[in-house]
């Protein structure tokens, strides 16, 4: 495992990780879409890979962490976070997506506004290409109900399969909590 990485398996019950998935479907857009409600809003992140409208992913505004209905599950992970690394975290920024495998050419980026980045695998095809693909480190497998927490500053992409299932995963960006 890569320096300061960390697993943390089953996060969530069955039934609170299908209500997740339930819950977030409303709030999924494609690239295009949402590089619309972003320009409109003058939001900073417009122009970051948003605008091309891609057909192989689907993602939610980067504000889940604000949604009263997402509380209760920031809220376990924020548990299951400090359980696992005796830190307090604050939540920077919250999103989800899913996506086919077809991404053609990976999209590293990082997130070095943060301290930590956490992926929760919220739905997941077995035993294929499930994890995180990190530039010089290779894929870091992870099953579905799993959430990998990494330092932000680590390149890093979805991976691609040349099977086209659907992976839904929840990001979030986390700060070190003003306390810790």
């Amino acid at each position: 495992m890569i320096d300061g990485v960390y697993k943390i398996e089953d996060v969530f019950t069955r039934d609170q990780r299908e209500k997740l998935i339930e819950d977030s479907q409303p709030l999924l857009m494609d690239g295009e879409e949402l590089s619309k409600h972003m320009c409109a809003s003058g939001h900073p992140d417009y122009g970051v890979g948003y605008q091309q409208g891609f057909n192989w992913y689907m993602v939610t505004h980067p504000t889940v962490h604000l949604h009263s209905g997402f509380e209760w599950g920031h809220q376990i992970i924020l548990s299951k976070i400090k359980e696992k690394t005796g830190k307090d975290y604050e939540i920077q920024k919250s999103w989800m997506g899913v996506s086919n495998g077809d991404n053609g050419t990976l999209v590293w980026h990082n997130h070095k506004t943060c301290d930590y980045v956490g992926v929760y695998y919220m739905k997941m095809f077995p035993f294929f290409s499930n994890g995180t693909l990190f530039k010089d480190y290779g894929l870091v497998k992870a099953k579905e109900n799993s959430l990998l927490l990494f330092p932000s500053h680590l390149d890093h992409s979805t991976p691609s399969s040349p099977l086209r299932f659907k992976r839904q995963c929840w990001s979030v960006n986390l700060k070190y909590a003003s306390n810790t």
